[in-house]
């Protein structure tokens, strides 16, 4: 029970947030490692990250915009992944809106991640959720166990896409045109017939 009740304060504190986005008390990027703070803190996983879609299928490409670990703030600023890296893995979370996984070096749909992200980095299990908007995708919020593997539960998994909605609410209240602009048609993933 004691989850529900940090779960419900945790949305409470993401909802003061986007407010004072509103009202231009914060920054983007500060909401964004505020935004952060909050899910790494609930989640006590190693690292949080936001990516944004860019481009245009067949070359679309994730640009991370903030990210927030144990080693401080924004060590994946600017990392970029490219469409062909991640195209099994964005097609699921595309047609899913989340993607959970307890172990990376077992999943088929990460294989191509393996050498170019994953393994560098350290990353043995993650949990995405997209951001969608008028079914559009906009981007991805990334937490990340390194070192070790990590059973994601239903409860996190339920708080994380709850978390998700609530960000790119905020954010396309703010930021509407940029939404329009940046967003990507859910069929930019399907993995490609060859």
């Amino acid at each position: 029970m004691q989850s529900d009740v940090d779960g419900q304060t945790l949305l409470e504190r993401l909802r003061q947030l986007g407010l004072a986005l509103a009202d231009g008390q914060l920054k983007r990027q500060a909401y964004h490692l505020a935004v952060l703070g909050l899910l790494r803190q609930r989640l006590a996983c190693s690292r949080v990250s936001l990516w944004r879609f860019d481009g245009s299928a067949p070359a679309l490409r994730l640009i991370c915009r903030a990210s927030l670990s144990e080693a401080g703030e924004d060590e994946l600023l600017g990392q970029t992944l490219e469409q062909g890296q991640f195209q099994l893995y964005f097609a699921q979370l595309a047609r899913e809106g989340v993607f959970a996984c307890a172990d990376t070096a077992q999943e088929p749909a990460l294989a191509a991640l393996q050498a170019v992200y994953l393994q560098p980095q350290g990353v043995r299990a993650l949990m995405d959720v997209s951001f969608a908007v008028n079914g559009r995708l906009y981007g991805v919020l990334c937490c990340e166990q390194q070192g070790v593997a990590r059973a994601w539960t239903r409860r996190e998994i339920g708080l994380l896409l709850r978390f998700g909605r609530m960000v790119s609410l905020q954010l396309v209240r703010v930021l509407p045109e940029e939404f329009s602009r940046g967003a990507v048609p859910l069929d930019g993933f399907e993995p490609s017939a060859s």
